[in-house]
Parts: structure tokens; C-alpha cells; sequence
């Protein structure tokens, strides 16, 4: 993943877990999680020409899971 997705404003950071993959932290945040990644998904796609999956999770390891679920350029979310 390009440094540009680590380095762009995102509420609570961004934390990168490998080359292609990385975490943010929104649990303190009110908003809608899918249209949040639906929007994530297409600016990805827009600026980097690039298509991500995203699972959405109260643990890391659940929203790992969740994103391997609906590869590719899907979302679950898993409460």
C-alpha cells in the first residue's frame, strides 16, 4: 500500500500492520461505518487507483477476519 493511504488525515491515524495493510481506530467516533468505508473504498480507488477491503470490528483480529470475507473491494462489519 502507498505510503500516501499511511500519511493521509484520518480521524485517529492511521497504524500500519504490514506493507498492504493498517488499522484505524474509531470507536470514539460517531459516524456511519459503512458509508465511512464506502467512501474509503472510493477514494482509494479515485487517488490511487487502488481497490481495499475493509472489515469493520470491535478487535483487530475480527476486522482482519472481516476483510478477507468480502474480497475483493468489500465490506463486513462485525459487531
Amino acid at each position: 500500500m502507498p505510503d500516501a493511504v499511511y500519511r493521509a488525515p484520518m480521524p485517529g491515524g492511521v497504524e500500519r500492520a504490514s506493507p498492504d495493510e493498517g488499522y484505524l481506530d474509531l470507536q470514539n467516533f460517531d459516524i456511519d461505518w459503512c458509508a465511512f468505508a464506502k467512501k474509503m473504498q472510493n477514494d482509494a480507488h479515485r487517488h490511487l487507483d487502488l481497490s481495499i477491503s475493509i472489515g469493520i470490528a470491535p478487535t483487530k483480529t475480527l476486522a482482519k477476519m472481516g476483510s478477507k470475507h468480502n474480497k475483493p473491494k468489500g465490506i463486513c462489519i462485525i459487531e
